[in-house]
């Protein structure tokens, strides 16, 4: 169970960020996701 644990976080985590990367680009517009997206590969 620890050793797919992460996996399901991970997943869970692209599955949020892309729900964001969503609404950001709805109300704050395009740039915003892609320094978004540019944080997150860059952590990942």
């Amino acid at each position: 169970m620890e050793r797919g644990l992460p996996d399901v976080v991970r997943t869970v985590a692209v599955e949020l960020f892309v729900a964001v990367a969503v609404i950001v680009m709805t109300d704050a517009g395009s740039v915003a996701a892609g320094v978004g997206a540019v944080v997150v590969a860059g952590v990942t």
